[in-house]
């Protein structure tokens, strides 16, 4: 609970070990106990630690234990349970939330809520060209994020938390929780520019303006390559010939020969072929041979 319990307040006191009564969670789990969950045939007491006489009937669990619900059926009864308690208490809280002062209001961000309260996937996903191609209640969607640090995370394995009563943003987060992005639903334009609304020419301008803006950070990143590059040469001046610095090898596939030659400071020799030459001297050695069967 401390995760939401940071996202939705300022300042967070944990309560003591050893002092029970500081704590409201357990004292609540008590309240819902006595008027939800002893009601379901399937409860199984306050604790094995209380009274026997709190605990459930042995022998009626006995008999109901067939007709006990799978976990699909316990998600539903925590959901009811969860909703009724919401129900009573939403006419409360609301009095309450208009009663409060504007400057004691916490507005959570999008990434506090859906670290929070986000469902997640259950796999992980690779950045693409396009962005992260998520398959969200069985349709899949892509997600881009407009932080141009996004993109530098491309090795990345992202696990996704979402709201299913929202998905126009999604939350990914790397393995260690140390990277978050909040991503939005990747926008669709008209095919014919005469469907082209206000919203459309809007979202159209917003990505040329980002664009252009990682254009001119990428221009930059190679300005300050190139400057690093020119420093490390004046430092290794050897690096700045190109032989030593790329593997860039003749029509012949020689690379090691040309730096060699510079060294010994010979000019290039063209390869002979051994071949030709073995058989021009086989050819040589026969003639000689009949020359000489000739004479004798």
């Amino acid at each position: 609970m401390m995760p939401a319990y940071k996202a939705a307040g300022a300042l967070v006191t944990p309560a003591k070990v050893g002092n029970a009564k500081s704590k409201p969670i357990e004292r609540y789990f008590g309240t819902l106990n006595k008027n939800y969950a002893n009601f379901f045939d399937n409860w199984s007491g306050f604790g094995v630690t209380s009274k026997k006489s709190l605990q459930p009937n042995s022998d009626a669990i006995e008999v109901l234990k067939r007709q006990f619900p799978d976990e699909d059926s316990c998600r539903r009864q925590m959901e009811f349970i969860i909703n009724a308690e919401r129900a009573k208490k939403r006419d409360e809280y609301v009095k309450l939330w208009e009663s409060m002062p504007e400057e004691h209001r916490l507005l959570m961000s999008d990434e506090q809520y859906l670290l929070a309260f986000g469902e997640e996937t259950g796999y992980k996903n690779t950045l693409e060209g396009s962005g992260l191609k998520i398959k969200l209640l069985g349709m899949r969607r892509t997600y881009d994020c407009f932080d141009t640090n996004f993109r530098k995370y491309g090795h990345v394995r992202w696990n996704v938390r979402y709201d299913r009563t929202d998905l126009t943003k999604v939350l990914a987060i790397n393995e260690d929780g140390s990277l978050r992005f909040v991503l939005e639903e990747k926008y669709v334009q008209p095919m014919a520019k005469i469907e082209q609304t206000a919203e459309d020419r809007a979202q159209f301008s917003r990505i040329s303006k980002h664009n252009k803006a990682l254009e001119a950070e990428v221009k930059e990143r190679i300005a300050e390559a190139q400057d690093t590059t020119d420093r490390l040469i004046k430092r290794h001046p050897e690096l700045g010939k190109t032989l030593a610095r790329i593997l860039i090898s003749d029509s012949k596939g020689q690379h090691k020969k040309h730096l060699q030659d510079q060294r010994r400071n010979i000019d290039n020799i063209d390869a002979v072929d051994v071949t030709v030459v073995n058989r021009n001297f086989s050819t040589v050695t026969q003639q000689a041979e009949d020359n000489l069967s000739d004479l004798y």
